[in-house]
């Protein structure tokens, strides 16, 4: 057998011995707890679960950190991973009573040893994700083996005596025997205290952070939401079909997590196709099992004290058996830094409205099939889709050769009677300067006839028409690669904007170092008149676009930029959005490339009522649009290499002679 498919293999066998072992102590713990204290357990271990959310997540981006960094010392990162243990440990103790009060426990011990967890768990995830970087599996699979034989042999020992106690202890010296392993086994290179060390990125820890705590909710939302809704008894039975049924979605987790080291490498459909089958294998082969014989099944694994209603097994296999699947997609989507694995939210947030607006099991279940149907549909479809859509170069769009100061794109759809005025002002307002410029009105797809209105118009506006509406991206993409101004920017036709802003935006540009001058409706000195709902919307979305590309700018959707020739020729080849998110991702490509600064002028803006173009179909395409963007733009490499400019030096002489008014 290849030894690249040993590797896999062998962590492969490990994760499903893993899950099987988990899946013995949660048999064994049911058994001796019996149904009165055994749905404590079950929450404790639901919570628990969602402490593992970002101690996966750190796991995820330390694996793809150590395969970026090949010969790199994981000291550093393993320094700050047991300080974040230390406070983790005392934050837990700290709140241990009010968690106990508030999800009513009654088991405020069990929650401290959660957060000792945490704090043991948080190294364990750094070394066995260093290790994965470098496709060391097998201490990695000595460790999960050696983590879940300490523990269930803890828990025959320890449930007895201190019952609910018992167990969390025995999962915490489990996860204590499983992180000396993966510790023990980062001797050499990974800890070499002379050798420089790597650093997980910001952005990898956060998306996988998001991305697992989504599939955490999609999982196990409706055992915690049944613990509060249910009555005892079927509480109890529910917690226990939950348990039990989760082995169908251990085996498919398993794949991918012994997967995960192989999709940072290699991101082809292949890949993705070998590991789905195998995770749709193992999860219908268990979960088929488990629908012929539910009722067995849930007394041979829990305990002949607990009920089990064979809808609701049926129901709860088929939903873990699609959690799995979901996994798969979703740790391919984070291996390939792809924001598209957040669409696992999509169904984890209806499962939080679903499981909040039902109160009996059977209701419950159905609520878990169809939302991680829906969730399965979204991630793998999104899986697939990044298979074929990484960022790339468009090697076809060249700008041609530049003979004038400025280009100014003027993208427009369904202008009516706002185009024609907006350019005559344009031109009006360039031709003061005394520059020689161009304007490029790209007629997206109207259907109102507004082109014919520019008949006539200045021989200095070209008119690009297209049969097709493709969005605004797509309409500036066209206008940029027919652009010969030594800087190039556009202006939106809706007659919104007071066009005097371009001539100053280019000026701006002519500032040593900076590479792009952007209007702004929330900078000092800006006018501007707009209705609450688009006040608050864009505030919004401006936060979530700093939070994403840490941009420091307060406006990217003002409908006024002027770009450099020489950073847009770096930046748009690698620009794909078809959308309003067209900016952003200029804006955002720039920084990732370091193209230069990014300086705001103040604008004057007006909103006539009946104009706005805000809706909620128009807020979801927009952030649909942006996190599409933020993907691609972290798909991006950070350092590119571009050709020498192509401005003559009678072009810069004209630059340079230039006087803006």
């Amino acid at each position: 057998m290849p030894h690249g498919f040993r590797g896999p293999s062998a962590l492969l066998g490990a994760a499903v011995f893993a899950s099987v072992g988990n899946f013995a102590f949660h048999a064994v713990g049911s058994r001796m707890l019996g149904p009165t204290d055994y749905p404590s357990l079950a929450a404790l271990m639901a919570l628990l679960v969602i402490i593992a959310v970002p101690v996966g997540a750190v796991q995820t981006s330390v694996t793809q950190a150590s395969a970026a960094s090949p010969r790199a010392s994981a000291v550093v990162t393993v320094e700050h991973a047991t300080r974040a243990g230390v406070v983790l440990l005392f934050v837990g103790l700290g709140l241990a009573v009010p968690l106990d009060h508030l999800l009513r426990l009654h088991d405020a011990w069990g929650v401290a040893l959660m957060a000792a967890w945490a704090a043991v768990a948080c190294v364990g995830a750094v070394a066995k994700g260093a290790l994965l970087g470098r496709l060391r599996y097998a201490p990695v699979s000595l460790s999960l083996v050696t983590g879940v034989v300490g523990r269930v042999l803890l828990g025959l020992a320890l449930i007895p005596l201190l019952h609910v106690e018992g167990a969390m202890l025995a999962t915490l010296g489990g996860e204590i025997f499983a992180s000396l392993v993966a510790v023990g086994a980062m001797r050499g290179e990974l800890l070499a205290l002379r050798a420089p060390g790597f650093r997980p990125r910001g952005s990898d820890a956060t998306i996988a952070l998001l991305a697992q705590l989504g599939l955490w909710v999609l999982a196990g939302m409706t055992t915690i939401v049944g613990r509060r809704v249910l009555p005892a008894g079927q509480a109890g039975d529910f917690a226990a079909a939950s348990t039990v049924t989760n082995a169908a979605a251990f085996l498919p987790l398993a794949v991918a997590t012994a997967y995960f080291p192989k999709f940072t490498r290699d991101g082809s459909r292949a890949i993705l196709r070998r590991a789905l089958v195998l995770a749709a294998v193992l999860a219908g082969a268990a979960g088929g099992l488990l629908v012929v014989v539910p009722t067995r099944a849930v007394h041979a694994l829990a305990g002949g004290s607990f009920g089990a209603d064979p809808a609701v097994v049926a129901m709860l296999a088929a939903q873990s058996a699609c959690v799995g699947c979901v996994g798969v997609a979703m740790f391919f989507l984070l291996a390939r830094r792809s924001a598209s694995a957040l669409t696992v939210w999509i169904g984890a947030g209806l499962t939080v409205v679903g499981a909040c607006s039902v109160r009996d099991a059977r209701s419950l279940s159905v609520v878990a099939l169809v939302t991680a149907a829906v969730a399965g549909a979204c991630t793998i479809t999104s899986a697939y889709r990044a298979t074929v859509r990484r960022s790339t170069r468009d090697l076809t769009l060249a700008m041609p050769d530049p003979d004038r100061l400025v280009t100014v794109v003027v993208p427009s759809y369904n202008g009516g009677t706002h185009l024609r005025p907006t350019v005559e002002a344009l031109c009006g307002s360039l031709d003061a300067t005394q520059w020689r410029y161009e304007v490029i009105v790209v007629v997206d797809g109207s259907t109102d006839g507004s082109e014919a209105t520019l008949e006539g118009i200045s021989p200095d506006v070209v008119v690009d028409c297209s049969q097709i509406n493709e969005g605004k991206g797509a309409a500036l993409r066209r206008g940029f690669a027919r652009a010969r101004g030594v800087y190039v920017g556009f202006v939106d036709g809706d007659g919104d904007i007071d066009v005097d802003i371009v001539r100053r935006l280019a000026r701006a540009c002519q500032t040593p170092g900076v590479w792009a001058a952007i209007a702004s409706k929330h900078t000092a000195g800006a006018d501007v008149r707009m209705s609450l709902t688009r006040a608050t919307l864009s505030r919004a979305y401006r936060r979530l676009v700093r939070l994403l590309f840490n941009l420091d700018v307060s406006d990217t959707q003002c409908g006024a930029k002027m770009f450099s020739r020489r950073g847009l020729e770096q930046v748009l080849p690698w620009a794909h959005e078809r959308g309003f998110a067209f900016d952003v991702e200029l804006l955002g490509l720039g920084r990732r490339f370091g193209v230069g600064a990014i300086v705001e002028l103040p604008v004057r803006l007006r909103h006539e009522t009946g104009r706005t173009t805000v809706s909620a179909r128009h807020v979801v395409r927009t952030l649909e649009q942006t996190l599409r963007v933020w993907g691609r733009v972290l798909d991006a490499p950070t350092a590119i290499t571009v050709s020498e400019p192509t401005i003559t030096f009678a072009t810069i002489d004209l630059v340079e002679s230039a006087e803006v008014v």
